[in-house]
């Protein structure tokens, strides 16, 4: 979050901006602290419960946006969104379901990566808000330095480490801040503008076949058939 806010914040001298409104901007910090503590229940959840179980219940986010939309916006969505997320969803659990693990030891976890679904769903609500009246550069400098911050403040009361990694872990980062966050929460932001935000959140339903794919290339990890069937459910969801 610290770098896609930094090199945003450089772009900001090249960029004409338009005045946002005060209230619009209270909406976007608030985004950002809820997308903060996204990450930070996602990553508690994977050290209390399994990859898989944090996979699936951390990507959970299109039930709790769909019930948003239908009950408190009253947005109609077409029964083909009902219906292909309901063919994501089994293609998910069939997915993880070889590794899933349900138990007292795990519930916390578990119960974890759900509210970090929930923050998720929040975030990206507001986002679907505020998107009609600032442009997806304003909104995500604003969103992902709001995010850091929160982090920032987070890690000092937990009194984390700021600086304590290595030359490898220091690249990854930059690696993340630049593709997963200006380029995947970016294009996810570019896109709540034009599509309903429980369309918009199922696209993370879709993980899996990318890790698996990327696990293929790299480390040269075998793709199973239940997972090229299920990555095919998915994708037809």
């Amino acid at each position: 979050m610290t770098i896609g806010g930094l090199i945003l914040w450089l772009v900001y001298p090249f960029y004409k901006v338009k005045k946002i409104k005060n209230k619009t901007l209270f909406k976007i910090i608030i985004a950002g602290v809820f997308l903060a503590f996204h990450f930070i229940f996602f990553f508690k959840a994977l050290k209390l419960t399994t990859i898989s179980n944090a996979t699936l219940f951390g990507t959970m986010a299109p039930i709790f946006s769909i019930v948003y939309e239908k009950f408190y916006k009253k947005i109609i969505l077409h029964k083909n969104v009902y219906i292909g997320l309901t063919i994501c969803f089994l293609g998910s659990v069939l997915i993880h379901f070889e590794s899933l693990k349900i138990s007292l030891d795990h519930g916390i976890g578990n119960l974890y990566a759900i509210l970090c679904s929930v923050l998720i769903a929040v975030t990206y609500n507001i986002g679907k808000d505020v998107r009609n009246n600032v442009d997806t550069y304003q909104y995500t400098k604003i969103l992902f330095s709001t995010a850091s911050f929160t982090l920032f403040i987070v890690m000092i009361i937990l009194n984390n480490s700021f600086f304590n990694y290595s030359k490898f872990e220091y690249s990854v980062f930059l690696f993340l801040g630049i593709i997963p966050t200006i380029l995947g929460h970016g294009i996810l932001s570019y896109s709540l503008k034009f599509f309903p935000t429980t369309v918009v959140m199922s696209v993370p339903l879709g993980e899996p076949i990318i890790a698996s794919f990327l696990g293929f290339l790299i480390f040269g990890e075998i793709i199973t058939m239940n997972v090229f069937l299920c990555g095919i459910l998915i994708l037809s969801g």
